[in-house]
């Protein structure tokens, strides 16, 4: 009856420890980066991460963003954030559920 035991806790543990990261690459989001990297020059990149059921983006800039750069990035990320965006992404992991954080990082330390 133990061995049993044993099993189910580490079939449960491995169930919910595993979560893949998928790097993101759609049309929108590739879209969003042309749109976002067109905001600011500072912008260096634009990643999109899925690590269920989270979306992230992060943006490294070269510099502190100006109150004018991080308001029109956050309007980006507004316009960006659709159901019909947000379910291409989870179709594009073979996500079946429907994602349910998105989260923006801007770096402008170089990870410092």
């Amino acid at each position: 009856m133990n061995k049993w035991i044993v099993l189910l806790i580490c079939f449960l543990l491995f169930a919910t420890g595993c979560s893949t990261t998928y790097r993101i690459n759609t049309g929108t989001t590739k879209e969003l980066t042309k749109n976002l990297k067109d905001l600011s020059p500072s912008i260096e990149r634009v990643q999109f991460t899925f690590t269920r059921p989270t979306l992230s983006c992060r943006i490294d800039m070269s510099e502190e963003p100006s109150k004018e750069e991080l308001e029109s990035i956050l309007m980006e990320m507004d316009e960006f954030s659709t159901v019909d965006n947000i379910n291409e992404i989870a179709r594009s992991v073979k996500w079946g559920l429907e994602i349910s954080n998105i989260y923006l990082d801007i770096n402008t330390d170089k990870n410092k």
